[in-house]
């Protein structure tokens, strides 16, 4: 497993990466996907830290 530091690490690259050479819709499209991902992770973080 990779840990959520690595984890945001790899989802600002994947952003940087979709800004870079995506315009349009189709750069909107996929900054929510990451977005969506990066809080889903979070939460999923945020949930194992109260186990």
């Amino acid at each position: 497993m990779i840990t959520g530091r690595v984890a945001a690490v790899l989802y600002a690259v994947l952003a940087g990466i979709s800004i870079a050479t995506l315009h349009g819709k189709a750069l909107a499209f996929a900054l929510i996907i990451v977005l969506g991902l990066a809080v889903k992770s979070y939460l999923d973080h945020l949930r194992k830290r109260l186990q």
